[in-house]
């Protein structure tokens, strides 16, 4: 995934006076990693806690995550359970690592989460990089959830 500095980067390669090769142009439109028509058209990318590419993993949940940015905006869906049963304090799930899907952190981004194979739902919040819940859950709970957020980069 690219981000506005990659983009501006590619764009700076071209040599002012009008001495471009055709070459130097589609690399800034469409065919280099950081090209504008990848920061459009993007393709999704997914992590889990094992793998941990994206993101870095807390103990107590597992997880599949699906990341899908165009531009700066970013649509996070996947799912979690709970290793164990907490209850009582705030309990970061997760924490967005890669500097290309980190969140613009003047803001906070707050949705509800689904449980499997159920109507309940269960608060979260994606604030400064952490997907947090303050709510119980037991031990096997899974939840499923889409959030929508914009990127720093």
């Amino acid at each position: 995934m690219t981000n506005k500095a990659d983009i501006q980067t590619q764009i700076n390669t071209i040599d002012d006076g009008g001495n471009n090769s055709a070459s130097e142009v589609r690399n800034v439109f469409g065919t280099h990693a950081d090209s504008i028509l990848e920061a459009i058209y993007s393709t999704s990318v997914s992590d889990d806690e094992a793998t941990g590419t994206y993101t870095t993993s807390n103990a107590n949940f597992n997880y599949d995550l699906t990341f899908r940015k165009v531009g700066s905006s970013v649509t996070l869906t996947g799912r979690f359970t709970a290793n164990a049963s907490l209850s009582g304090g705030s309990f970061t799930i997760l924490t967005i690592t890669d500097t290309t899907l980190t969140q613009d952190t003047t803001a906070s981004y707050y949705e509800s989460c689904v449980k499997l194979n159920s109507s309940d739902t269960l608060p979260v919040i994606l604030t400064n990089n952490n997907l947090v819940t303050s709510a119980s859950i037991l031990s096997g709970e899974g939840f499923r959830f889409t959030i929508k957020y914009n990127s720093e980069n």
